[in-house]
């Protein structure tokens, strides 16, 4: 008995397209829409999730944290009582 669900070749992806799942969305546009800003804005929403801006961030905080922890400078902008 044969219990094979699909082809060999099927299962090393040869008789179908890895991106088939995409295309009934196919006629769906960019969300920010395809003129030359919403291209602009896409790419630069896009940018907030790419490691080089999250590593940056970290670093900039870090450097905050730091520099008001050995009170080289103080970046508090609230108004101390004392």
């Amino acid at each position: 008995m044969n219990t094979r669900l699909t082809s060999p070749e099927a299962e090393c992806g040869h008789d179908r397209h890895h991106f088939r799942f995409h295309l009934p969305h196919r006629h769906l546009t960019s969300v920010f829409g395809n003129d030359w800003f919403a291209l602009k804005a896409e790419a630069f929403a896009r940018f907030f999730g790419t490691p080089i801006f999250l590593v940056g961030r970290t670093l900039i905080v870090a450097d905050w944290i730091i520099l008001n922890v050995l009170e080289i400078t103080h970046f508090d902008f609230i108004p101390s009582s004392c």
